[in-house]
């Protein structure tokens, strides 16, 4: 499923198009009763997952500095912390932005119970962790914040000498890289569910994309810009809500496609604002209305001098940010996008998968070296980083898929 080639210049479907189009053949639509019941799959194993993370005290010390970064406004609210339709009781909720209140009021004091539970000094029994799982919860940090944790402990084995491991994470290293394993196979099995999910809602992201063929990107890039709207669906699906997963869907598939077409925009427009320019009549609003919008989204220019706020009650300037002259900054932003596209990319692989297509693409092991380490014969190898670069390729956002395209050519 991996999307090279264009369209010919006559607008004919190209070759990898067509390809497509049959290898999404292969996954059949599911029933009402199929869909809800890996959708439950995957609820099931999204909360086992976050339960190993949130019942380690590496992980549980992670969240609660999380949380307390959000009680101090380094991080927003909404970013942070999953503004659920179904709070930890089980309970529905019918106004997100009264839930939204009630984490924040509920905050300090779970902050402060946490901080007694999670003391250095004291023993952290299993008990004990399940109790601070709970509070944890009552406070929902996002499982993709969370998905980051497994990747800190194996840095911070490889990095850290016994004692620091047991100064940093509250444990022993044996034990932390067991529980290191055990999110890593829980996320796995998470991640395979996901996937599953949205390969048989495939063709519902092509019948979306059609709809925005010819308004200014072409088709293969409007399915792959879908498709990152599709698993961001499956991410967010809530399937005791009784909704039929297509229906939700449709708005995130939606969504993701009309703001990557903003993005083609010689002027930019707020997302709202083109909406409302938009009406049944014309395709694109007139320049005097495109005129106005920019102006009321203008902002009042920053000086070079104006402070903002740090860490640790410091400060920076708006200058200090503005990179030198001596250094060959062109390159420098290639190589950054190119790392944030890669982290996107990778972190829709299953850990297996990401770790074999890290060491084959980015370390340059050769295959009987992968294949040694993890009892793999090189075939299968081969096959598993083939598999990873298409499914990356598959998921990931147009200008994403240009960096890595280049990247995986080189």
């Amino acid at each position: 499923m991996h999307l090279l080639e264009e369209p010919d210049m006559n607008g004919n479907p190209s070759d990898s198009l067509v390809i497509y189009l049959r290898q999404i053949g292969d996954f059949p639509l599911l029933s009402r009763e199929k869909e809800r019941e890996l959708a439950m799959d995957i609820l099931e194993k999204r909360t086992a997952f976050r339960r190993s993370v949130l019942t380690s005290p590496y992980g549980a010390k992670r969240a609660l500095e999380i949380l307390s970064e959000v009680q101090d406004g380094r991080h927003l609210i909404v970013r942070a912390l999953d503004i659920r339709r179904i709070d930890h009781r089980g309970k529905q909720i019918d106004y997100p932005n009264e839930q939204q209140e009630r984490l924040r009021q509920r905050l300090p004091m779970n902050l402060k119970t946490l901080n007694a539970l999670l003391d250095p000094a004291k023993s952290h029994s299993a008990r004990q962790m399940m109790k601070i799982y709970t509070l944890l919860e009552e406070t929902p940090i996002t499982t993709k914040i969370l998905a980051k944790i497994p990747m800190e402990i194996r840095r911070i084995l490889e990095e850290k000498s016994t004692d620091d491991v047991k100064t940093i994470s509250l444990n022993s290293p044996s034990s932390l890289l067991a529980h290191c394993v055990d999110m890593e196979e829980k996320e796995a099995a998470m991640k395979e569910k996901e996937v599953e999910l949205s390969e048989h809602n495939l063709r519902l992201v092509i019948s979306i994309a059609k709809q925005y063929s010819g308004c200014g990107l072409p088709l293969l890039d409007l399915i792959q810009e879908g498709n990152m709207g599709l698993l961001r669906a499956v991410q967010k699906f809530e399937p005791r809500l009784g909704w039929k997963f297509g229906t939700y869907a449709m708005g995130w598939i939606k969504q993701a496609i009309t703001r990557a077409l903003q993005k083609q925009h010689l002027v930019h427009i707020p997302f709202n604002l083109q909406g409302q320019l938009r009406n049944e009549k014309t395709i694109s609003p007139a320049l005097t209305e495109i005129n106005r919008a920019a102006r009321a989204a203008m902002r009042a220019p920053l000086s070079l001098e104006t402070v903002f706020p740090h860490s640790a009650g410091e400060t920076f300037t708006l200058g200090e940010l503005v990179p030198s002259r001596e250094e060959d900054v062109p390159i420098a932003a290639h190589h950054t996008a190119l790392r944030a596209a890669l982290e996107r990319a990778l972190h829709v692989l299953p850990v297996r998968y990401r770790d074999i297509f890290y060491k084959r693409n980015i370390e340059k092991m050769k295959l009987q070296e992968i294949a040694d380490i993890y009892k793999l014969s090189r075939e299968r190898v081969r096959q598993i980083a083939k598999r990873s670069m298409d499914r990356m390729l598959t998921y990931a956002k147009s200008d994403d898929a240009i960096l890595l395209r280049a990247f995986l050519e080189d």
